[in-house]
């Protein structure tokens, strides 16, 4: 069974689902491919360079079922209210036996229901638009390359009873030689939000993808409590550093060899380091999986 999930920007939602009240009939998903290519003088056919997606089209027939004419109405007013062009982007869930994917989309064409059966239903076409072509997992994934160390690092008196099996205490402590395994299950790569997190004076820190030998690097002297946010993603690209809640620009603090980096498909292992000080930082990286289709 599927379920479409629709939410504007208001937080108003229509579900489309095989029961009453709004049914979904069909879903159609389109995405065209601009396909670039060169031509020499007297060559036959062209020579390929590489490609890029349009922007995705999704429409969705509906037939909308109510008791009595008013109810209908009602539910033709609310398609209206949830579906409205003029609040922008909103957001489309998608939902089966085996996955469930979101995509950020905007209404393309108002849905205009037509009444049949002596007006006790109604059907109708949703057009929607998603600008960025790639559907996503619902939930971010969020990997921490610090790891976990149990060794005694303190001592104090403890009487736990023979019921209790015991209480395991450790700390966060940096590995320059452990690495931590960014899987991306996705169809293709996608980029990364990396966030340094320093617990006292940390000098130049790093993160390198040793899979593909890209790193992140900062020429800068983290001070306590200051936190370093880096997103690689295309046409958002951004640095930021946080320190009493005060946020501020540090895209000039990216070292120029750095490479602002996406996951490639499978495995990806990283490390992070500094000059000094890497026993007090954290570092976090969250990402999606982004999908062709569903």
């Amino acid at each position: 069974m599927k379920t479409l999930i629709y939410r504007n920007c208001k937080g108003m939602a229509i579900t489309i689902t095989n029961s009453m009240p709004f049914v979904l009939q069909k879903l159609e998903i389109s995405n065209g491919i601009n396909i670039n290519t060169v031509k020499g003088i007297k060559q036959n056919g062209n020579t390929y360079l590489n490609n890029s997606l349009d922007n995705k089209d999704i429409n969705i027939d509906i037939t909308i079922t109510a008791n009595t004419l008013v109810e209908l109405e009602e539910l033709k007013s609310r398609l209206y209210k949830v579906f409205n062009p003029k609040l922008g982007l909103g957001e489309l869930i998608y939902i089966d036996n085996f996955k469930q994917r979101k995509i950020k989309c905007m209404v393309a064409t108002m849905p205009i229901p037509e009444f049949y059966g002596n007006n006790s239903f109604a059907k109708c076409t949703i057009n929607l638009i998603a600008f960025n072509p790639f559907f996503t997992d619902l939930l971010e994934h969020r990997i921490d390359l610090s790891t976990m160390k149990f060794d005694d690092a303190f001592h104090f008196p403890l009487n736990i009873d023979e019921a209790t099996k015991g209480v395991h205490f450790g700390y966060k402590e940096t590995s320059t030689t452990d690495v931590s395994n960014c899987y991306n299950a996705g169809d293709i790569t996608t980029p990364v939000k990396v966030i340094f997190k320093s617990y006292g004076t940390v000098v130049n820190p790093k993160i390198t993808n040793t899979t593909t030998n890209e790193f992140i690097k900062l020429n800068k002297t983290l001070t306590q409590d200051e936190t370093i946010e880096i997103t690689t993603d295309y046409g958002n690209k951004k640095v930021t550093s946080t320190v009493n809640n005060t946020t501020t620009n540090a895209f000039n603090l990216i070292d120029l060899s750095s490479t602002f980096m996406e996951l490639e498909n499978g495995d990806n292992l990283f490390k992070f380091e500094a000059d000094t000080g890497s026993k007090d930082l954290e570092c976090y990286i969250y990402y999606y999986n982004r999908y062709l289709g569903v």
